[in-house]
């Protein structure tokens, strides 16, 4: 065979067979411009779903098809994930905001008489009296590590995490679609490889459509699927598409720079999905 003849004649270095991870992010209007990291994914699978117009005709007594197009075209991920213990990702989960509970605190008092199960807030951190008593005229110095404990005179607190921690969040079981953007990298940073694949979807419906148990622990599995883009325009940094608004974009990055890559997709995306 006359390699001379191939395009890619070293397709079988070690460097174009390897392993690649998996990383799924998702932005939604309403979450503070930040996107959501959909942690371990366990499964990652595309498909495509178009949708074709045929023109036939008949003109000399047998049918025959003259042009295909492709009407539409909508392209959809199946994911999951053993994140289950993120609030972020659980609320993208269950496709609602949760109303939310906060444990009841009040600030430090001195020479106060606490009672059993009282709780103290200080420095974004919750305290439950854990011995009855009374407090020292100065606060103590609190600790920052859950289940530590410390002494107010005679009353001891222990540390039971940060108000996040202690909330009750409660959503509601409606089933609910999430609409935003989403960032899809598939990574060989740690692998042979020197490129990685960066695809992005600005505007897609997000769904949580199962609870399958990944390798013995809980796990979460998700449906996007991609729609019309609205407006969003790659950064011309990365590749000019000039006026083109193509509803989802594929690159190909060394991985030397898969990070400038990612901040400028990303902040990209916030912008056109949560803007200020």
């Amino acid at each position: 065979m006359n390699e001379a003849l191939l395009r890619n004649p070293n397709v079988l270095d070690n460097s174009n067979n390897t392993t690649t991870g998996r990383q799924v992010y998702g932005i939604r209007k309403g979450d503070g411009q930040k996107l959501t990291d959909f942690g371990l994914i366990e499964s990652l699978e595309f498909s495509r779903d178009p949708q074709i117009r045929e023109l036939k005709g008949n003109r000399k007594g047998r049918t025959k098809t003259y042009k295909k197009v492709i009407d539409e075209d909508n392209l959809t991920a199946t994911f999951q994930t053993s994140s289950t213990g993120s609030g972020p990702v659980r609320e993208w989960f269950l496709g609602s905001k949760p109303k939310v509970a906060a444990l009841a605190s009040a600030a430090f008092e001195g020479t106060k008489v606490y009672a059993l199960n009282d709780v103290v807030l200080a420095g974004g951190r919750l305290y439950k009296v854990t011995t009855a008593g009374t407090s020292a005229a100065a606060a103590p110095v609190w600790p920052t590590a859950t289940g530590a404990t410390v002494a107010s005179d005679t009353v001891t607190f222990t540390d039971i995490g940060t108000v996040a921690d202690n909330e009750i969040r409660a959503f509601s079981g409606d089933a609910s679609i999430n609409r935003g953007g989403v960032i899809i990298v598939l990574s060989t940073e740690e692998s042979d490889s020197g490129r990685s694949i960066i695809r992005v979807y600005p505007n897609a419906d997000v769904q949580g459509t199962g609870e399958p148990s990944i390798q013995d622990f809980d796990g979460y599995e998700f449906e996007m699927t991609t729609t019309s883009n609205t407006g969003f325009v790659p950064p011309a940094l990365l590749g000019d598409f000039a006026t083109a608004k193509p509803d989802g974009v594929v690159y190909d990055v060394p991985n030397g720079r898969l990070a400038e890559a990612w901040n400028l997709l990303a902040t990209a995306l916030i912008q056109h999905v949560d803007p200020l």
